[in-house]
């Protein structure tokens, strides 16, 4: 949930400003869940680099450079974040294409908003929504940035994300994420994508 900072006016009044913290994608959170963070970028791709970069895609791949990619190329396709794309997913490949640097809701949500000006159904994108969204967007690797008074705290709140998930998986036998053993590379970064997107339709229609 977004927090509240109190500051003293000019005239001595007080005012309440939202404060909306960072979010990165997290290699270490997705490894947690037993998610490839390198088939989940490749899976953002276009089709022809999914070809290319997922032929041989190891599992230990260089996540920078995967980012690195999607932020100046991937993310100039016109079909890359398109105005029906579920908000979670879309909250992802935001962060993607800005390579991984620390982004707030206000931020994804500015962007969206641009992004999103001249479609013919407007979407809720204001930054409480996209901070509704990121707090619960632990099935991507996306984790709140710490400041440092915090790291205590937000090792804390890892662990309850982490043990929330695995109840989730749990479940749901299993569901959320297919196999990805006797696939090729560019094949299980396609089930990838389609998993996210599927998933994120249904929880935004429940939440509807």
């Amino acid at each position: 949930m977004n927090e509240a900072q109190t500051q003293q006016s000019d005239d001595g009044s007080e005012k309440v400003e939202q404060y909306f913290p960072q979010f990165v994608i997290s290699q270490e959170q997705a490894v947690r869940l037993g998610r490839s963070l390198p088939l989940m970028i490749v899976g953002r791709m276009s089709y022809t680099d999914k070809q290319t970069f997922g032929e041989n895609l190891e599992p230990d791949a260089d996540i920078q450079a995967l980012i690195g990619h999607v932020a100046t190329n991937s993310s100039n396709d016109p079909d890359y974040l398109l105005p029906d794309t579920p908000l979670k997913e879309a909250i992802f490949r935001v962060i993607l294409a800005n390579g991984n640097e620390a982004m707030t809701a206000e931020d994804i949500s500015e962007l969206l908003t641009e992004r999103w000006a001249m479609t013919a159904y407007p979407r809720d994108v204001t930054p409480e929504v996209i901070q509704r969204l990121l707090e619960s967007s632990y099935s991507y690797g996306i984790v709140r940035v710490a400041v440092p008074e915090d790291e205590e705290d937000e090792e804390i709140i890892v662990d309850v994300v982490y043990q929330a998930a695995s109840n989730k998986v749990e479940e749901t036998d299993g569901d959320e994420d297919d196999p990805e053993e006797g696939a090729d590379a560019a094949d299980e970064a396609d089930t990838e994508s389609e998993a996210d997107a599927t998933d994120e339709s249904d929880e935004e229609a429940s939440e509807e």
